[in-house]
């Protein structure tokens, strides 16, 4: 199962509303949202973080910074930090880094 697939499973099962477009290639969340004529308070980008050991996937809106305190207690780790792509890459070997 492809990483789109793998999401958009979870994020029903959890029973979350959303949408998937596709958009031309950009680097930011707020390029994606702007090309969506979307602001960014209301577009959703995904940040990779890594708590103590294990990785997890973060969604905000793309407009803020991930507070690492507050993700640090959501996922009761001790460190958390922005994770490497080289560290989540493999995870999503189907996507481009």
């Amino acid at each position: 199962m492809k990483a789109q697939e793998r999401l958009a499973a979870y994020l029903q099962q959890q029973g979350v509303e959303f949408s998937m477009h596709h958009h031309p290639q950009a680097y930011t969340a707020q390029e994606v949202a702007a090309s969506e004529h979307v602001s960014g308070h209301r577009f959703v980008k995904v940040v990779m973080v890594k708590g103590d050991d294990d990785l997890a996937m973060m969604c905000i809106p793309a407009s803020f910074d991930v507070d690492l305190d507050a993700a640090a207690e959501v996922l009761d780790a001790n460190d958390v930090r922005i994770a490497d792509e080289e560290e989540f890459a493999p995870v999503f070997g189907d996507c481009e880094v």
